[in-house]
């Protein structure tokens, strides 16, 4: 940070959401600069935006295509780290698979747990957990691990089933088995927030970016859309429409508990 402000920039965008104490002290001694902290609600300073997303809706999103295109009825869902921020996601597929089909198990999984953070970074441990699931009938897995979620690409691509990436589109990675990525858009939002900047529209605070703002969407399935009935992929635009009007309720575990 201390390098970044010699340099005398106007905005300065952080996507580290654990050292949000690090922005805060220095958002309070250049407040001349702007900051944007992706992923972390930070309020009270004037020159401090925080981005916020909606990983729920995406992940209900995901969980519903799931839902319609499981053979076995069994889903899987993987976490890298037993967190807040992670059961926002797991909680978001559940309710997903349950609004397309209330009778598809949804196992659940996670490569660590407490305040082991090494479970964003251990693709062999994803590996493991993600062919036991596989081993057990399950046909989809659900992937919020970080690097820890190429492991579980691996497998599904070794097994010849579904994976689901996140934040970025992962699609790539194993062609014909990651069945959609659910993205993270922080280039929208952070284009978004910069161009507010420059236009003196700038409104300091928490800002949310769900599906109906644009921050979070899934991937146009490149390698997998032929294998998804036409039906399907209509009930999926007809679902998020639903999230974003409000007609569909997903639950946010970060922020509604």
């Amino acid at each position: 940070m201390k390098r970044l402000i010699e340099q005398t920039p106007d905005i300065i965008i952080i996507s580290a959401w654990e050292r949000i104490e690090v922005v805060r002290n220095y958002a309070i001694l250049y407040p001349e600069i702007y900051f944007i902290l992706n992923d972390k609600p930070l309020t009270g300073l004037p020159n401090v935006i925080s981005t916020v997303y909606g990983q729920h809706e995406g992940s209900f999103l995901v969980g519903a295509l799931a839902g319609w295109m499981t053979k076995t009825k069994k889903v899987a869902f993987i976490g890298g780290v037993d967190t807040k921020v992670i059961h926002a996601f797991r909680i978001g597929f559940r309710e997903g698979v349950h609004y397309a089909d209330p009778k598809v198990e949804v196992a659940e999984a996670y490569v660590s747990r407490g305040r082991d953070f090494s479970g964003f970074q251990n693709p062999a441990e994803g590996h493991r957990l993600a062919l036991e699931q596989y081993k057990n009938g399950v046909d989809i897995i659900y992937a919020a691990a970080g690097l820890s979620g190429n492991g579980v690409i691996l497998a599904a691509q070794q097994e010849k089933k579904f994976v689901i990436g996140v934040d970025t589109n992962q699609d790539h990675l194993a062609k014909g088995f990651v069945l959609t990525s659910m993205v993270k858009r922080l280039d929208h939002a952070i284009f978004q927030e910069i161009s507010n900047i420059i236009k003196g529209s700038v409104k300091a605070g928490v800002h949310f970016y769900g599906l109906k703002q644009g921050g979070i969407s899934l991937t146009p399935m490149k390698h997998t859309k032929h294998l998804v009935p036409g039906q399907i992929l209509q009930s999926i635009k007809e679902t998020e429409a639903k999230i974003i009007t409000g007609e569909i309720k997903v639950t946010n575990f970060l922020y509604e508990r």
